[in-house]
């Protein structure tokens, strides 16, 4: 069997999976997100890349956790700025006075 393993926020995680399956994970990255096998060397001709595929796919895992990570700091800063922005409204709301006379 092989296995994907990570440790985070004091959790041991182990993914095993089928060894003929090993290759499958960096496979599917690399074509759903556009890996590039040749790429623009320093002096415009095509190489190799040098990123693999499996660390093409790694990347693709991590942007995606920073990406939760900013979408989630970015809603709570949002939120915040809502609710600082109601207050600070309603209490200038509360200044406004309307009185209506005769019938």
């Amino acid at each position: 069997m092989a296995e994907i393993s990570v440790t985070a926020w004091g959790k041991a995680i182990t993914v095993s999976y089928p060894d003929d399956m090993d290759g499958m994970a960096p496979t599917a990255f690399a074509d759903s997100f556009g890996y590039l096998e040749t790429v623009p060397g320093p002096d415009g001709d095509e190489i190799d890349n040098p990123q693999g595929r499996e660390e093409f796919c790694i990347g693709v895992i991590l942007d995606w956790v920073k990406s939760i990570i900013l979408d989630h700091s970015v809603k709570g800063a949002a939120d915040q700025a809502g609710q600082d922005a109601k207050a600070a409204t309603g209490a200038k709301l509360d200044g406004i006075n309307v009185i209506i006379e005769g019938n």
